[in-house]
Formats: C-alpha cells, structure tokens, sequence
C-alpha cells in the first residue's frame, strides 16, 4: 500500500458538525481512525517500519501512538504482533477489544484476525483475509494477509499468488515484495534467482539497512556468503542501532566458521534487540556448529537463569519457554533421554502458566498436546515403543477440536521417530512426509527414513536442498554439519 505523510489526515464531520476523528486514508479504502493527530503520526509511523520489517521501531512508535491515544484500537493490535509474552500479547488485543465499538471496518477484521492467534483457528482466519479482500479489494495489505493465512496452511501456490497481487495493486509499496520474496526463499517451490530479483526492486524503492537485509537474505540462500556479509554490513552501516543487521551478519560468521566474530555479533544484537533471547539462541547454535551440543545445552540452561533475573514474570517466562525449548530440541537429537526428562519437567509448568495467561480452551489443548509430544520422544529414546504410540494417540484425540490443517504434524512426527526405532522405515517414511514441507528438522527426519529405507536417491537429494539451506535456526543447526558431511 501506498505510504501517505504522517501529517496527511482526513477530517470526520459528525451531524452535528463535530470533529469526531483524524483519519489516514490507505490506498484503497481503509482508514485509520483515532481522535489524535500525534497518535496518528506515531501510528504511521511505527506502520512504516513495521512494513519494512524493522520490528523493534515499530514497536517503539505502537507504544508512543498509544500512550498519545489509550483508545487507538489498530494500535493495540499491532503492538500485540510485537509482543514479548503469551500476556503481553492477551493484555494488548483485550484493550482492542474494549474500543472496538468505535472501530472501522478494517480495524474490526484486524482484531478477528489477530484473535485467531489466541483459539488457533486457522479455518477463522481463512474467512476474515477472504473478508478483508472481498471488503477491501483494491488494497495491497489485506492480500498480504490472506497471503499469509495461505502460508500458515502450507498453500504456498495460493499465498504467492496473493503477494503477487499486493505488488500489482500497489507497485510502491515494501510489504508486497518482502512477502514475495521470503516466499521464493523459503516456500515451495523455492526460487532463489526470483528472490534475488524481488529483493532488488525493493532495494530500488526504498534504500534501507532492512531491505539490504532481504537482499542479503538471496544471496545467502544461493550459498553465496561473501556477498551476503557485504549486504548485512552495509545495513549495519546504514543503522548500527538496529539489531537486525549483527543477527545476520553473524549467521555468515558462523556458517565460515568465524565463530568469535559471529558471537561478537550476537551480543551486540543482543544488546540492542528488545529481548536478548533470540541472540543467546544464536550463541548456542554457533557450539553446535563447532560440534559441541553440550556446550550448547549448558549455556542455554545457564542463560535461562541468569537473563530472566531482570526480566518481570511474564516475560521471564516466555524467555524461559524459548530456551528450554530449543534446550531439548538439541537433547533429543543427540538422544540424551536424562537431560530431555529434565527440560521437560521444567517445561511442564511454563507451558501451563503460558497456556493459562492466554486463556482458551484451544491455548490449553495445545499446551497439553505439546507436553504429551515431549513425553512421547523421551519414551521413543528409552525404546518405550509402546507408551510412545500410545501417548500419539492421546495428542491426537486432544487436538481433534483444533481447527488447524496443520495440527496432526507433531503427531506424525512423533509416529515417525517411533517407525524408525522399530526400523519400519515404509510406515516412517509415510508418517515424516506428512509433516512440514519446509521445516528443515522433519525434512532431515524424512531424509534419513529414505535413506534407512534404501531409497537413496531421494534422500540424497533433501541432503543436497539442506545442506546449503544457510538459514540459522535449531533445526539447522542441529543437522548442517551432518548433512555437508554427506556432500
């Protein structure tokens, strides 16, 4: 959508000649309504950088757009977008909630559809974005919304279709090309070159440490890493107070092996992010790549401890939840039943506390189910078969009231790590290739059922995808050395 100056605002007239509102028209239609001229000028201007993906500033001007107007619905939900807990999160779409009454159109449909996030209602979420285009079809940001909902289904041909018609509607506008591009980077059927195109057309519209950023993110997709720490370093350039730009550049660093110089940057990023769980996250990644999971696990659970001091209980908690998380993702890859047994009790209660603070009945059931995934793989490691299958069962009858395409995916995985222990690599196979299609960790999973089950030829080549993948998450971190060793 087309950007208007934080100044240009349009004036509502009630009957009786009152001024009810400022307003700023989006292109096609929708409007921004708030009874303040600077809470309208901080909203636009966090929407900007939201836009360009510059989350922390964003944030940052929700915040002043709030503070200038208590009442200012879209405000509170896009802050919520940028939340740092589960109740943070609730605490800012309840206070949408509370004003709806004075609420457009367009800000109504932005709350049913954030709302979504609270039940996981994915089939929800279908028909509010096929709302916002049916409502506001002429306007670039409701098709990045249904873009979106089509990408958290797994419909990538649909979602793409829909970033391509934001970009149609309005060729000026950031958000359609970032939406594009990410999905030719990470959707199937990736395109690398495409990516690198969009990216560049983006840069060509607005010059921006955070547009170097995507296109760094091309370069690094198509494995080459010496151009993509130039982009991030002129980003970093371009605005040395955003963390964005360290976070990237120090996965280059890590994925050359400049492991110092990749966590020198993580700390930085660190120092500079909202929250530093993301860069002790990365930090522990760069030990993995080293081949030291066990460094890793430790400065995780030490870095659960000593960063959350400072932190008050709901966001100390949603650190936690973070770190644990990947604490016993790397635990159960390297198949250490005792340490996982101990992350997941510890886990137990932060994921009730988080389930119980959003408050539904649907946060609860995944909550359980998630807890139930992490019993079942520690019984998968103690060759507990058995419990393992049968605890499956019972995350699939809780999740039956989810609606959510993707729900059964943990479900299938968890059948799978149970098929390959019984070195039933067909019944494997056919559970891991009901899991993600773009998830690298169920990619590799079903990788290594193809290949247990003789069909290298197919696993070879989810090596090869997987291997030059250059995106820094645990999955990846958990399997890269591997998978470049079968090169």
């Amino acid at each position: 959508m087309k950007k208007l100056s934080p100044f240009l605002l349009v004036l509502l007239l009630l009957l009786f000649g009152h001024v009810n509102s400022f307003s700023q028209n989006d292109k096609g239609g929708f409007l921004f309504t708030t009874s303040s001229n600077q809470a309208l000028s901080a909203f636009q201007a966090g929407l900007r950088f939201n836009d360009l993906g510059e989350g922390k500033k964003a944030r940052e001007y929700f915040q002043q757009a709030i503070a200038q107007d208590p009442k200012f619905v879209i405000a509170y939900i896009y802050l919520a977008f940028y939340s740092q807990s589960p109740q943070e999160f609730v605490t800012n779409l309840n206070k949408a909630k509370e004003n709806l009454a004075g609420a457009n159109d367009w800000e109504k449909l932005m709350y049913e559809f954030a709302e979504t996030d609270l039940t996981n209602d994915m089939d929800k979420r279908l028909m509010v974005a096929q709302k916002m285009v049916g409502q506001f079809p002429d306007n670039a940001r409701a098709y990045i919304q249904l873009g979106e909902t089509y990408d958290a289904r797994n419909d990538f041909a649909k979602a793409r279709e829909s970033y391509q018609k934001a970009i149609a509607l309005d060729a000026t506008w950031p958000g359609g090309y970032i939406a594009l591009a990410n999905s030719f980077l990470f959707s199937e059927p990736k395109d690398f070159k495409q990516a690198e195109i969009t990216a560049s057309k983006l840069v060509a519209i607005a010059s921006t440490g955070s547009t170097y950023i995507l296109l760094g993110d091309t370069y690094r997709a198509q494995n080459n890493l010496a151009k993509a720490e130039e982009m991030y370093s002129k980003a970093v350039e371009l605005d040395a107070s955003s963390p964005a730009g360290f976070y990237k550049r120090g996965h280059c660093r890590s994925f050359t092996g400049q492991y110092d110089k990749a966590r020198a940057d993580y700390e930085t990023a660190g120092k500079l992010d909202v929250t530093p769980v993301g860069a002790r996250n990365m930090i522990a990644f760069t030990f993995l790549y080293q081949g030291q999971p066990d460094k890793a696990l430790e400065s995780l659970l030490t870095d659960a401890e000593t960063i959350t001091q400072s932190m008050d209980a709901a966001k100390a908690t949603a650190a936690k939840s973070n770190l644990f998380y990947t604490a016993a993702l790397i635990a159960a890859h390297t198949r250490n039943a005792q340490k996982l047994q101990q992350i997941v009790d510890m886990l137990k209660p932060i994921s009730e506390e988080i389930a119980n603070a959003v408050g539904t009945e649907e946060a609860k059931l995944n909550g359980k189910a998630d807890m139930l995934f992490w019993e079942g793989i520690v019984k998968v490691l103690n060759n507990d078969l058995t419990g393992a299958t049968q605890t499956a069962e019972e995350m699939k009858m809780l999740l039956e009231p989810i609606k959510n395409p993707r729900k059964l995916e943990g479900y299938e995985f968890l059948l799978g790590c149970t098929s390959m222990k019984q070195k039933d690599f067909t019944t494997a196979i056919a559970h891991f290739e009901k899991t993600s299609p773009i998830n690298v960790y169920d990619r590799y999973c079903l990788a290594k059922a193809y290949e247990a089950g003789g069909q290298k030829d197919k696993a070879m080549a989810i090596y090869k995808e997987l291997a030059n993948y250059n995106f820094n998450n645990i999955g990846y971190a958990l399997i890269r050395n591997e998978v470049k060793g079968k090169m």
